[in-house]
């Protein structure tokens, strides 16, 4: 499958990517990094496994980092954590595999479209975890919305939108 996208001279990383044409002519990439799983990596320890995930991540992101093929603009999608983010209940992601800030910047993209923390989070300029375009459990209290991305000659631009979705609510009442 990722040879069609080889054909079409395309770059294609470890996970998955591709290019498209924007309605411009311009080539624009997109690097998918899906979350590892685990269960490819199982060592003879928990701390053996994590080394092995987070070398693989690592070497991922060299391998993007240092690519300077010709396009126009490089999107990264990626779903996971990335270090010091907040979670809805307040909890810093601090997973042995989790990602460092410096690390995604080295991929030098014009956008990163970040999933895994159900909050909207700005983790950098142009690195985005946009959360849910709805609330998904009674724990998430962001409203409903979607990031619209535009990026042209260098500036990248992330304006939110609303769905109109109301935000859960907490009602407490108590029973005598």
């Amino acid at each position: 499958c990722l040879e069609i996208f080889r054909d079409d001279n395309c770059d294609v990383y470890s996970g998955f990517s591709t290019c498209i044409e924007d309605c411009k002519g311009n080539k624009v990439q997109f690097i998918f990094m899906p979350e590892p799983r685990k269960s490819d990596y199982i060592r003879e320890s928990v701390e053996e496994t994590n080394k092995a995930i987070k070398s693989s991540i690592t070497e991922f992101i060299d391998g993007v980092s240092i690519n300077n093929d010709i396009r126009d603009y490089r999107i990264v999608i990626y779903h996971g954590e990335i270090k010091g983010c907040v979670y809805p209940n307040g909890e810093q992601a601090s997973s042995p595999i989790a990602v460092t800030k410096e690390q995604f910047m080295s991929m030098k993209a014009d956008y990163y479209a970040c999933g895994h923390i159900h909050l909207p989070v700005e983790v950098f300029d142009k690195c985005w975890y946009a959360a849910p375009p709805y609330p998904c459990n009674f724990g998430e209290l962001h409203e409903g919305c979607y990031n619209l991305v535009t990026i042209d000659n260098g500036n990248t631009s992330v304006e939110r939108i609303s769905l109109g979705l109301p935000s859960n609510i907490v009602v407490e009442h108590s029973i005598q």
